[in-house]
């Protein structure tokens, strides 16, 4: 299925480089859209849909078409040029040891001579006798043809250590910037060269073995590992003095900065009590907590203003229309019929029998264009929306 699929995107089914990365971009659309879901069903305190901006309705509405969306396109084109590198360096690899050879992903150590290399693929045979082949974007510094060197992978990066019979290994150490073990390679001269970092103790061993070292290097590591265990608490969010809570331009959401790691972000949400819930953990004062719900009820005034303008406008329409209206049944009512016209917030719908009935937007999963038909289905005031020209309905099951 998998390597179907990975064909049909113009990748190498035989290649598990790119069957990974097709299976990586299928489980980020799942996922993708089951945020989306979840966030269309987030409430307010008065117990109303919080409408999702309509960059996030389009993203999901190309989501809904499979792997079309712009940026999952843009990660297969960038596959299917990475790909076009790996053939021509094998092919370079293949002429040196004289026989065919596999694209083989290198494990978290490889010590070995390189074969080959171009601008995308450096390829390298292991003293275990395997060759295997690194993508060049993800090494440190890109080793030459002919050296013999270590690749050792760390958080994604392949730290690349020229080996050379001058330079000893240290016994592993903890590194308190990182919270990681590493080690040194030492000159003769007594001066560290180069540092190692590690993922984990499976990492070190798999380094003990390709560098014969003894089995006492484990159990040190093992030591030192056990004195300083690994923090896996979530980091904690520091809040920009200067940023309080402000409405994001962009989406209409409630918006507030905060660091991480000493990384700048910016957490967006639905509502102010969204927001309350993680005053503690932002350090937000009460006067930001107030400046939240002043924020959200101004903008629910602006949408009340612009509601009741739309709805009229929908209303004329009926009207010119020559056409009746009738209540919705919001709770367990389904409507079937043709768009007939749309204001800045409802749909109007044609359901029959000169029979026209009026949806908000911001009930409905799905927003429907003018002259698709539709089913209308609701349930406890939400509208699943099933549109059988785009063969998708956004009442997806999970």
């Amino acid at each position: 299925m998998l390597h179907a699929l990975t064909e049909k995107l113009w990748l190498n089914p035989e290649s598990i480089r790119d069957n990974l990365k097709v299976a990586e971009l299928v489980a980020i659309r799942g996922a993708w859209m089951e945020e989306i879901l979840d966030a269309s069903a987030i409430r307010n305190k008065l117990g109303e849909v919080v409408a999702l901006p309509d960059g996030i309705i389009k993203d999901y509405e190309a989501l809904t078409g499979g792997l079309s969306h712009p940026w999952i396109q843009k990660q297969i084109a960038e596959q299917q040029s990475l790909s076009l590198g790996l053939r021509p360096a094998i092919a370079q690899a293949e002429n040196v040891v004289g026989k065919p050879i596999n694209d083989v992903i290198p494990d978290e150590i490889s010590l070995g001579k390189i074969l080959a290399q171009n601008e995308s693929f450096t390829v390298q045979e292991t003293h275990a006798g395997e060759i295997v082949t690194h993508e060049n974007r993800r090494l440190v510094n890109l080793p030459n043809v002919g050296e013999e060197v270590l690749v050792s992978y760390y958080r994604g990066q392949g730290q690349v250590t020229e080996r050379r019979k001058d330079l000893k290994i240290s016994a592993p150490y903890f590194d308190s910037k990182t919270g990681d073990l590493a080690v040194n390679l030492v000159g003769l001269n007594g001066q560290v060269k180069e540092t190692l970092l590690f993922n984990s103790i499976t990492s070190i061993a798999k380094f003990q073995e390709a560098e014969g070292l003894s089995k006492e290097f484990v159990a040190m590591a093992m030591d030192v590992r056990a004195a300083n265990p690994k923090i896996t608490d979530i980091p904690k969010r520091e809040k920009i003095q200067y940023s309080g809570v402000y409405v994001d331009p962009d989406s209409g959401l409630l918006a507030i900065d905060y660091k991480q790691n000493n990384v700048l972000f910016t957490a967006m949400y639905g509502s102010a009590d969204a927001i309350e819930k993680y005053r503690d953990e932002l350090g937000l004062s009460q006067h930001e907590i107030d400046m939240a719900h002043d924020h959200e009820h101004a903008a629910r005034e602006r949408q009340d203003q612009q509601g009741l303008e739309s709805l009229s406008n929908a209303i004329a329409f009926i009207d010119r229309e020559d056409m009746k209206t009738t209540s919705t049944n919001l709770v367990k009512g389904v409507y079937v019929g043709k768009v007939i016209a749309e204001t800045e917030h409802h749909i109007v719908q044609n359901v029959g029998q000169r029979t026209a009935l009026i949806h908000n937007k911001r009930d409905m999963d799905k927003i429907p264009k003018v002259g698709e038909k539709l089913t209308v289905r609701y349930e406890n005031y939400r509208a699943n929306v099933d549109i059988p020209e785009r063969g998708q309905s956004l009442n997806v099951e999970r």
